[in-house]
């Protein structure tokens, strides 16, 4: 191991002693709220994802004191901002900027010991850090509600598409022998979040322009939104056949996982067609991955 990164290392675990608190109580936070579950896999994504490009984020490093000291005073300052407006910056029981200070600092120390260069190469794995973060409860609400809304305007559009009589009463569903409400639960938030940070990842690894990345991340809410209405679909139809009663009760509990596989399935072509799209626009295919 060089100086250089034995520095880095000693400089994170540092930062890590000192805001052990936070950094664990945002671990709990997570572990005991399913839609942030995916928290604790962040840090891990990005340290991944600078080891697979270590070759070209590390082509050229150098000591950057300067931008690195302005970080960590930045980051310094966040914190001090956020702890002295706890109650009014906090959001589902977390202050968010307390994560967003530590992200901040461990820029500045990537920067420190590698150079602005280093940091310029890593920005995608350093800014993802930035998911560690909760949503706002304003956020979190709002977008449960629109993918509930979403959610029931499709399932109601294929139930007419194969000819079933329904009738919507905002997020209710009216059939002929049963009713149906589309709870918070049917928003797949937490599938929402997952497949968003797929499609992250994703077109990083494997689109280059900065629109096509965007049109992969934005495929994600038609996707989640036509898949959600045909489980609610699937649900309806299996609901009014007593045979499947039990069935039934099983798939609304474990449903997910085979559906966000189908949410996936259909993301694929999507990013492979954008891929293509570049490929005939003149663009160069993003080098692989050097491992």
């Amino acid at each position: 191991m060089t100086q250089r990164n034995a520095c880095f290392l000693l400089a994170v675990t540092g930062s890590i002693l000192i805001f052990w608190t936070p950094l664990r109580e945002l671990l709990t936070f997570s572990l005991h709220d399913d839609t942030y579950s995916y928290i604790p896999l962040i840090p891990l994504i990005s340290v991944c994802l600078i080891y697979l490009e270590r070759k070209r984020i590390f082509r050229d490093v150098r000591y950057g004191r300067g931008g690195g000291l302005a970080l960590i005073l930045c980051a310094v300052a966040l914190f001090s901002f956020g702890k002295r407006h706890t109650a009014v910056l906090t959001q589902g029981g977390f202050p968010p900027l307390t994560i967003l200070s530590i992200v901040v600092l461990w820029s500045g120390i990537f920067m420190l010991c590698y150079g602005r260069q280093a940091l310029q190469s890593a920005l995608f794995p350093m800014l993802f850090l930035i998911l560690m973060i909760p949503f706002p409860v304003w956020l979190h609400g709002e977008s449960v509600s629109v993918l509930r809304k979403g959610s029931a305007h499709a399932a109601a559009l294929m139930l007419k598409l194969l000819g079933v009589p329904v009738y919507q009463e905002g997020l209710k569903l009216v059939l002929p022998r049963i009713n149906i409400d589309v709870e918070e639960q049917c928003s797949s938030i937490r599938s929402s979040l997952a497949l968003f940070i797929t499609a992250l990842l994703i077109s990083h690894l494997f689109l280059r322009s900065i629109w096509s990345k965007l049109c992969a991340c934005g495929a994600v809410f038609p996707i989640t939104i036509f898949k959600n209405g045909l489980r609610i679909v699937t649900l309806s139809f299996l609901l009014v056949r007593p045979r499947f009663s039990s069935f039934t009760t099983t798939l609304h509990k474990h449903a997910g996982i085979p559906f966000s596989l189908l949410a996936i399935a259909l993301l694929l072509p999507i990013i492979w067609a954008l891929r293509q799209l570049e490929n005939r626009a003149g663009k160069n295919i993003p080098p692989p991955i050097n491992l």
